[in-house]
């Protein structure tokens, strides 16, 4: 089983193909992910939804609240690393547009990774020049690490969370402040959708934007990645309505509460667990059951589909992996010479299919 978050859209195409021959299963935390796994090539019937869970027992709305280093009445809250793929840049310009130092607000942000993971990446440079504008709306910005006894508490000292996200696999601080009565801001597409609707978050619109080329990095992807755009003036917008609606916010903050405790705990996440483990079970295991010819098969593919693309390069290092590895079977060394014939390495190329020559009355056996 395989247990590989992703926020982009369309998957590494590595990626599918080794889970394609490997995997028995792929667990994705919401549908939006299974969704990227499926239309990114790997079968529908092996991609089931396994969601992670809340620990309902301690993220709950009576948590003692932290004490925060704010005199401000009303406080929204972002948790997560300020990386441009959770929306940091629009969070901030949505609340500079809403507010200003007069106003009796607070964004508290949680930034993490910035020393490790996220490093080089968080916004953290752009949050402490707003800091240093004695015009703009206060920001309480916090960078240590925190024990995890202490993050109900910070929930329940904030009113509001706000996450305008690109793209999340799942987004566990969204489900975590709702669990706490919070109520969300959150982006109107993609992962979070599994547990936000506009019964129990405050959507903003949001536009597909594909990106354009088939790479994430250095990950050559199956098709086209893309991401959520949240409408920056709606957010605005949706932040000054919770500022200035609170008992409507807190009543939606209720509601999500009672919709997480409900339907997104822990033991909710095992019982589903066990239900696939129970299903695996009763079937062989894929890893094992792989043959050479289906091995050979796969390689064969995958060195086609590089001469279709125009890519020789590629389809020699295909085809000669697979006359290294199967040096018995003629049609190794015959897709082998064919792809140095046409390079222009003649002499090679020969010597390569004279032993397919040599092979064809074994292989045909």
């Amino acid at each position: 089983v395989m247990i590989q978050p992703w926020e982009f859209g369309s998957v590494p195409k590595k990626w599918i193909e080794i889970m394609r021959a490997q995997v028995d299963e792929v667990w994705a935390y919401t549908k939006f992910v299974r969704d990227c796994y499926v239309q990114s090539g790997m079968p529908a019937d092996r991609v089931h939804i396994v969601p992670p869970g809340v620990d309902v027992d301690r993220f709950r709305p009576d948590a003692p609240p932290m004490v925060l280093k704010t005199d401000k009445r009303f406080k929204f809250l972002f948790v997560g690393g300020t990386i441009w793929r959770k929306g940091p840049d629009v969070l901030l310009d949505a609340y500079l547009k809403s507010f200003t130092a007069d106003d009796e607000v607070c964004l508290v942000v949680k930034d993490m990774g910035g020393d490790s993971f996220y490093k080089g990446m968080t916004f953290a440079d752009q949050i402490r020049k707003i800091q240093a504008d004695p015009r703009a709306p206060e920001i309480l910005y916090l960078t240590d690490d925190m024990a995890p006894g202490d993050l109900p508490g910070l929930y329940t000292a904030c009113d509001c969370l706000a996450h305008p996200y690109r793209g999340e696999g799942f987004g566990l601080p969204i489900a975590e402040a709702m669990a706490c009565g919070l109520p969300a801001i959150v982006t109107g597409a993609g992962a979070g959708l599994d547990f936000c609707d506009e019964s129990t978050a405050y959507l903003i619109p949001a536009e597909k934007q594909c990106f354009t080329e088939k790479r994430i990095g250095q990950r050559e992807t199956a098709d086209l990645p893309f991401i959520y755009e949240p409408d920056r003036a709606a957010t605005a917008g949706l932040m000054r309505r919770v500022f200035e609606n609170r008992d409507e916010a807190r009543a939606m903050g209720a509601q999500a509460s009672r919709h997480i405790r409900e339907n997104f705990t822990w033991e909710r996440s095992a019982a589903r667990a066990l239900e696939r483990i129970h299903a695996l079970r009763e079937r062989p295991i894929r890893r094992f059951e792989i043959t050479a010819d289906t091995a050979a098969q796969e390689m064969l593919a995958k060195g086609e589909a590089a001469i279709s693309a125009g890519k020789w390069d590629e389809a020699e290092s295909v085809f000669g992996m697979m006359a290294r590895e199967f040096p018995d079977r003629a049609d190794a060394h015959a897709a082998l010479g064919s792809a140095l014939l046409v390079r222009g390495e003649a002499a090679r190329a020969a010597d390569v299919l004279a032993r397919a020559v040599e092979l064809a009355p074994r292989d045909a056996d």
